[in-house]
């Protein structure tokens, strides 16, 4: 089974009310103690309309 491509995972429309104003913003959080390998970096998507947001992580090189 091949993973989708980045295009194929951006969401076009809010999944709870289904608006289409949808912000990208760039998450970034470390791993306690160094367990979880480096800083992590997420996408997020917040729906203007009603806050609603998900989390997309983004691949980094550590993972197999």
């Amino acid at each position: 089974m091949e993973l989708p491509n980045g295009a194929e995972v951006i969401p076009r429309k809010c999944a709870k009310c289904g608006n289409d104003i949808i912000k990208r913003k760039e998450l970034r959080m470390g791993g306690k103690y160094g367990l979880m390998g480096p800083a992590h970096k997420f996408d997020v998507y917040v729906c203007q309309h009603c806050g609603y947001s998900e989390l997309f992580f983004k691949k980094a090189s550590w993972l197999a």
